[in-house]
């Protein structure tokens, strides 16, 4: 009887012991590095349960768990002919920790072998991306090899309404990132993509399939339409810029994201000097936000931020922002009814953002989570920034049609 087949993977990760035996004992943690999401009861017959954005997940339940030394447990994925085993076996080094794991029960025969190849890569490219992030550098490396679009978008539109042959659904494009493919092939704010990598682009859900096994140079074709004419070209994924630097300390982070509100706020209050209060109630389209309505997403979104935050610290995170929900909407518009209001709730929730950060605790900012935490924080600015301009558009769709 021929024998069965055995992964094992090594890898140097420049942390202490204790730190990466919770890299592999935390929902927050293991989503880091390793899979899109996980439910884990890390104690002996415990349930750890993992999914990645392929669409594979696995289920089982920890058979040994020795803190700071070894974990293991049997599972079973989606599509397997049969449960495995996993064991993770620890060891301090001079400059850090040694990981090896061990996955063990893969058949010989031809139904395992794709179970065998994919599980393979898992751990090998998982491992590499833990030395990564558990390194304190805060990349992940399967963010920093994804290929950027380099397209903002705007809102799905359909047929001759939206300048489209009738039965055509695509996206609106509201400008192209600089340096970016999308930028060299021409793309330019109103026209409209319908079609990328031969897929049909009519929700956001497409772009994934469109993009999938795609890097940083790769070229796809293109199709959108401009003024009515349809435009046949390709696109060059652009890289991701560099991760932002997240300083050591609290409160450092803390001036360098009061010093992107305080730029969004002096932005803020020109946008909106001379809006009436008539004008800030109009939506200018029946999926258009009205003026009001952007501020109100703005409170929420801010009010949720500091909930993640908050969540982080704990070893945990908000995955869904609310902030864009109709009912809360509603419910904080009726609360501070006029812009004035609105932008004064909006500044407030920022500077109570800037004390949270300011005062997060010592042991939470010598651990990974603080480094994503900050650089997820720096980098949210593009969100401010791309409703400022929607702010602007807004307001100049009121004035257009007044």
């Amino acid at each position: 009887m021929a024998e069965q087949r055995t992964i094992r993977v090594e890898q140097r990760v420049n942390a202490a012991l204790a730190e990466v035996f919770r890299a592999f004992t935390g929902r927050l943690p293991l989503r880091m590095w390793l899979c899109a999401d996980a439910q884990v009861d890390p104690r002996s017959e415990g349930r750890i349960l993992l999914w990645w954005a392929d669409g594979h997940h696995t289920a089982g339940e920890f058979t040994e768990f020795d803190p700071g030394t070894r974990i293991a447990w049997r599972w079973h994925g989606r599509g397997e002919p049969g449960p495995t085993d996993v064991a993770v076996a620890l060891a301090p080094t001079e400059d850090g920790t040694n990981v090896a794991v061990e996955q063990r029960g893969f058949g010989p025969d031809e139904p395992w072998d794709a179970p065998f190849e994919a599980a393979r890569r898992r751990w090998t490219e998982g491992l590499e991306n833990l030395a990564s992030v558990w390194g304190m550098t805060g990349i992940d490396l399967r963010v920093a090899r994804r290929p950027v679009l380099g397209i903002y978008l705007g809102e799905f539109v359909e047929g001759p309404e939206g300048g489209l042959p009738a039965g055509t659904r695509g996206i609106g494009v509201t400008g192209a990132l600089e340096g970016s493919g999308a930028e060299a092939c021409g793309l330019l704010r109103g026209d409209v993509v319908i079609e990328l990598n031969g897929i049909s682009l009519k929700q956001l859900d497409d772009f994934g399939p469109a993009m999938e096994g795609k890097r940083a140079g790769d070229a796809v074709s293109m199709t959108y339409y401009r003024d009515g004419d349809r435009v046949e070209t390709s696109l060059t994924f652009s890289a991701r810029p560099a991760s932002p630097d997240v300083p050591d300390k609290a409160v450092d982070l803390a001036r360098v994201i009061e010093a992107q509100y305080a730029g969004f706020a002096v932005e803020l209050d020109d946008i909106v000097a001379d809006v009436t209060e008539e004008a800030a109630s109009v939506r200018p389209g029946e999926d258009s936000w009205s003026i009001r309505e952007i501020l109100a997403h703005l409170v929420l979104f801010e009010r949720c931020f500091q909930q993640w935050i908050s969540m982080c610290v704990e070893g945990e995170e908000l995955r869904e922002f609310a902030a864009t929900v109709r009912t809360r909407v509603e419910a904080l518009l009726a609360r501070f009814p006029s812009v004035r209001e609105l932008v004064a709730e909006l500044l407030s929730c920022r500077a109570e953002t800037v004390s949270l950060l300011g005062g997060l605790p010592e042991e939470f900012v010598a651990r990974p989570e603080y480094v994503r935490m900050g650089q997820i924080m720096i980098g949210e600015e593009i969100h401010s920034t791309l409703h400022l301009a929607q702010l602007r558009r807004t307001i100049a769709a009121i004035r257009s049609e007044a």
